[in-house]
């Protein structure tokens, strides 16, 4: 025996033995089978093409193989698929002897997979009890049967969620009870028994094909990466190709443009003078409002939330109504508040839809619960869904969040939420207009030049692409920097920033401080606070600068202070 290495396959139904020999051409099994017994701890070189392969049975308790128990079925070539056939029970492998013959003869070895789906236990349908005197005798249930098959043969259905979809170019629609019901009679009105039929038997056929088991879709719908459904066809954004509808590419839904439209616009007045109104002097923002549409469009999952913020009649609004329209109202799911996000049942909402919109933020703290479940959306992880009277459940493919408002996000310690500012990108508009001015119904205006905005937003998602998808910021004006929604933490940030200075000779009392602040405070028209709160405030403000330190005895009068921190000459 020149050389012998082995491998064991298991399944839950039936395993069996791999052996790779290499042999001399003239070799025969007795030849190189020097004893009864074979050691199969040794390791099989899935890399050797060049060796006949052995297929046995599982042996015995001490995994040791006693040939004598087996025949030898095999070409007699030098490079064979042997099998070891057990001579007590060989209906096991007899079976592979015509696979065994077309390999040797087309010269192939099995590869490890291909061994492997041999040995898969076989699923053996089960006979049915006899019906054919009673249900199987029912002209009308056979009548069904015949029709639901019809159906089948003639629509393009999968069951996806629980619900019944067809694929009409160019996207898979979903089909309600009366959809549904409205598309068979279509197909069965031209056939002509459409008429014959009653509401209920239709409603049977709907719920025959909704668990019907041909059509059912388990898995979820994973759209090709960078491509975008249009009319006409199947836009790769990173390549420009273009290609047909298919059903297997799983898009529910597709922008209302086409990809010849987008080839050949050229230029979006409305648009770019609406960016040019937003702000002039930095493109930055113009990347920013085409990177959100890129990102809503595809469905990509950046790991960020888009807030737009500025002041009235700034165009907020309408740039978001635009971008619920571009992708179709049941891609979006708009809430009427943030406080929304404190109801647990509005995450099972957000299944399936592609872009979450509330472009009213109040001005007022985001709720604990709120800035949780936000976290939770444009996290990593999958997040739990419950909607009312069903089983909870998990998705992993999450909307793209877009919030709008006229103030600041305020957030109760804010400090202790870095990971969500990192992961939030804020598009300032400036310059208000007049409502004189204004574009009635600005997002309509927008809507007509469609495909120029998704040309411009494609040429966005490929420098995305070159970035790995680190997304444009700009410099957030500070009167739209988020703050901690804690009554007086941002007017004694702003009172720190503007009224105290640094260094090392400084020093000054709580006292002096807490008054100091008192008078600023009451000349910006902010209420004041207890000195308690302030000077655990405070506190927590100083604490991120290193070299300012809390002395219990400070000045001639020996009271509480800070030092590296002092008043400016200013007050």
């Amino acid at each position: 025996m020149r050389h012998m290495k082995f491998m064991t396959l298991k399944d839950e139904e039936y395993s069996s033995n791999l052996y790779h020999f290499n042999l001399m051409p003239t070799g025969s099994l007795e030849d190189i089978i020097d004893s009864s017994k074979l050691n199969p701890m040794q390791v099989l070189d899935a890399g050797d093409r060049m060796c006949p392969l052995l297929l046995c049975p599982n042996s015995n308790e001490d995994n040791l193989l006693d040939f004598q128990d087996y025949t030898v079925l095999s070409s007699g070539e030098p490079y064979f698929l042997g099998i070891l056939e057990s001579k007590k029970d060989s209906q096991k492998i007899v079976e592979l002897k015509e696979i065994q013959e077309n390999c040797i003869l087309q010269g192939e070895v099995l590869s490890q997979s291909e061994v492997e789906s041999l040995f898969r236990p076989r699923f053996v349908i089960p006979t049915p009890p006899d019906i054919s005197e009673g249900l199987g005798r029912s002209r009308e249930n056979q009548d069904l049967n015949k029709l639901e098959k019809f159906l089948i043969d003639n629509m393009t259905l999968m069951v996806y969620r629980e619900e019944l979809f067809e694929f009409i170019q160019p996207c898979w629609k979903h089909l309600s009870p009366r959809a549904c019901i409205v598309r068979q009679r279509e197909l069965l009105d031209s056939s002509g028994c459409g008429d014959v039929l009653t509401t209920r038997e239709y409603q049977k056929l709907y719920n025959m094909l909704l668990s019907n088991p041909q059509i059912q879709q388990s898995k979820e719908l994973e759209p090709p990466p960078h491509t975008v459904n249009l009319l006409d066809g199947t836009l790769n954004l990173l390549t420009g190709e273009v290609y047909p509808h298919k059903p297997e590419d799983g898009f529910l839904t597709y922008l209302n443009v086409t990809a010849y439209e987008v080839c050949e616009a050229s230029y979006g007045s409305t648009f770019e003078n609406f960016v040019a109104q937003i702000d002039s002097q930095n493109l930055n923002v113009r990347q920013q409002l085409l990177e959100l549409v890129a990102l809503a469009m595809t469905g990509y999952e950046a790991k960020v939330f888009y807030v737009l913020l500025g002041a009235s009649n700034t165009g907020k609004t309408q740039f978001g109504r635009f971008l619920e329209e571009l992708l179709g109202r049941e891609q979006v799911v708009s809430m009427a508040g943030v406080h929304d996000f404190s109801n647990r049942f509005t995450t099972s909402t957000l299944e399936g839809k592609m872009l979450a919109t509330c472009l009213d933020l109040p001005d007022s703290p985001l709720p604990s619960i709120a800035v949780g479940v936000i976290k939770q959306i444009v996290g990593d992880d999958p997040i739990k869904v419950e909607a009312k009277y069903k089983n909870s459940r998990t998705i992993y493919r999450k909307p793209l969040l877009l919030f709008a408002g006229n103030h600041p996000l305020r957030i109760t310690n804010i400090s202790n939420e870095k990971a969500l500012l990192n992961r939030m990108v804020v598009i300032p508009f400036s310059n208000p207009v007049s409502e004189r001015e204004a574009t009635p119904q600005l997002y309509k205006s927008l809507l007509e030049e469609s495909a120029y905005i998704v040309a411009q937003a494609m040429k966005a998602y490929q420098d995305l692409f070159q970035r790995k998808f680190a997304v444009t910021r700009v410099p957030i004006p500070e009167e739209y920097a988020s703050r901690d929604a804690r009554e007086g933490a941002y007017s004694i940030e702003r009172f720190i920033s503007e009224y105290c200075v640094l260094g090392e000779d400084r020093w000054v009392t709580t006292e002096d401080l807490y008054s100091a602040y008192l008078n600023y405070a009451e000349e910006q028209g902010w209420p004041g606070i207890s000195k308690i709160n302030f000077s655990r405030l405070l506190a927590e403000k100083l604490s991120n600068m290193p070299n300012v330190t809390v002395q219990k005895r400070i000045g001639e009068m020996q009271k509480r202070g800070y030092c590296g921190i002092g008043l400016s000459s200013e007050i």
